[in-house]
């Protein structure tokens, strides 16, 4: 059995720009616990976090995430309820219910549902359209490479149903020098819209426990006829200095018609 709490300050990225902001400060209080009975586990981790804009209104919610497993079936549930400012009344902005089984050795199934009414604290009425997605997939390992694939329908309240299609294939050691290779793609239809996402990328562990990825990612898509695509180059570096602590950096650059778009992401985990 473990238990466990902790907090977390911090501030989010301007909406515009992403870039470094003071003005979306917000503080996060959470607790975790972890029991196991032979071949039955659970873990739940419960959290809290006020979002203080400056200028703007007060964001409260909470965050709900439960994992459950028997021998070899799985369900994970994870939600987040908002306190809306209007009514002061407490509304789930997201849910997502899984279920996996493992049917052979190598070969496991799952479905999901989904639902979303996101919380947009710039606007007066700031819980949005309601979207529910229903979907599953499989998925194969194998001791080298591991590929799946998953369906799903996305229904928006009072407006179109879309679905989505989505593919993964990994190769571990595929070189000599031990690199690995991840390859996904996934495709969207909706109403007079689609769009497609592919990325490739190779990943290689650096004195053991440190890990270097690089990799290219393309996005096309056509919305009402207006078509806009992307290349883009990404390098990720994580660095493990013991179990409790590891920093990551993470760089991109995307380009396309009339646009450039750079993002570089720090990440720092200290564990006690």
């Amino acid at each position: 059995q473990h238990v466990g709490f902790g907090t977390a300050i911090g501030t989010e990225p301007d909406r515009s720009s992403e870039w470094l902001s003071v003005n979306y400060p917000k503080v996060s209080f959470y607790s975790y616990a972890n029991q196991k009975w032979k071949s039955v586990s659970t873990s739940t981790e419960l959290s809290y976090t006020n979002a203080q804009p400056v200028g703007g209104i007060t964001h409260q919610y909470l965050g709900v995430n439960q994992r459950f497993r028997w021998a070899d079936f799985r369900v994970n549930v994870s939600s987040q309820i908002d306190q809306d400012p209007v009514t002061n009344n407490w509304k789930a902005s997201f849910l997502t219910v899984q279920a996996r089984q493992k049917l052979f050795k190598n070969v496991d199934v799952y479905t999901q549902y989904t639902h979303r009414q996101l919380y947009r604290d710039w606007l007066a009425q700031p819980f949005g359209t309601v979207n529910e997605q229903v979907g599953g997939g499989i998925t194969i390992r194998m001791k080298s490479w591991l590929v799946g694939q998953d369906v799903s329908i996305n229904q928006l309240a009072g407006s179109q149903t879309s679905w989505s299609y989505s593919n993964w294939f990994s190769w571990n050691n595929l070189t000599r020098w031990n690199i690995d290779y991840q390859l996904s793609n996934q495709f969207w239809s909706g109403y007079r819209a689609f769009a497609i996402s592919s990325q490739s990328q190779f990943s290689k562990y650096v004195r053991s426990q440190n890990w270097l990825s690089v990799g290219y990612q393309f996005n096309y898509s056509n919305y009402y006829d207006a078509i806009s695509h992307t290349h883009g180059l990404f390098s990720q570096y994580q660095m493990r200095f013991n179990k409790q602590t590891h920093l990551s950096i993470r760089y991109s650059v995307d380009a396309g018609l009339l646009m450039i778009r750079t993002g570089l992401w720090v990440s720092f985990w200290r564990s006690f």
